[in-house]
C-alpha cells in the first residue's frame, strides 16, 4: 500500500476488517486512521486489514500523524467516528447493513446497531461497545496546540 499524507485535502474512508479470535467485525476510516487503530489494537493482540486488498495499513511517521489529529477539530472528529463505525459483519455484509442504517432516523439507526449487536455478538470482550466508548470519548477532546512531544492526557488510550 503506498504511504499517504496528511495533508491532502480530503482523503476517502475505506472498509478494514478488525481480525481477531472470534466476531468478524468491519469498520471505516481513512488509512492513516486505519493504520492508528492497527497500532493500538496490537495490544489486544487484533490485526487490520483492508476489506479490499488484505493489506495492513501503512503510513510513514505513524506517531507524527497520530499527534496531528489532536491538533484539527476535523480530524478529531473523523477519528471518533472511525471507532464508533466498527460493526459486527463480513465485509460482503457491510454495505446491507450500512444502506439499511441511511433511511433510518438516527434514533433508529441507533437501536438497529444495538439490536444487530446483540444478537451477532459472541465475544466476551465485546470489541465494538469498547470501540464505540473510545469514539464517543475522542469525539469529546478540543484540538491542542501543535507540540513535538505527545500528551497523552484526555485522549483515553486512543
Amino acid at each position: 500500500m503506498s504511504e499517504l499524507s496528511q495533508t491532502e485535502p480530503e482523503i476517502a474512508r475505506k472498509l478494514y476488517e478488525l481480525i481477531n479470535p472470534s466476531d468478524a467485525i468491519t469498520f471505516w476510516a481513512t488509512p492513516i486512521e486505519a493504520a492508528i487503530i492497527a497500532d493500538k489494537m496490537l495490544d489486544a493482540p487484533y490485526f487490520v486489514k483492508d476489506a479490499d486488498t488484505g493489506e495492513a495499513p501503512k503510513v510513514s511517521d505513524l506517531e507524527a500523524r497520530y499527534n496531528e489529529i489532536w491538533c484539527d477539530a476535523k480530524k478529531i472528529s473523523s477519528y471518533a467516528e472511525a471507532y464508533r463505525s466498527f460493526v459486527i459483519g463480513k465485509p460482503s455484509e457491510r454495505c446491507l447493513y450500512d444502506e439499511a442504517i441511511k433511511r433510518m432516523t438516527a434514533d433508529d439507526a441507533k437501536k438497529f446497531r444495538t439490536e444487530h449487536h446483540a444478537s451477532r455478538r459472541s465475544s466476551i470482550n465485546d470489541i465494538c461497545k469498547s470501540c464505540w466508548e473510545a469514539g464517543d470519548r475522542i469525539a469529546l477532546c478540543h484540538p491542542e496546540p501543535s507540540r513535538d512531544t505527545p500528551t497523552p492526557h484526555n485522549r483515553s488510550g486512543h
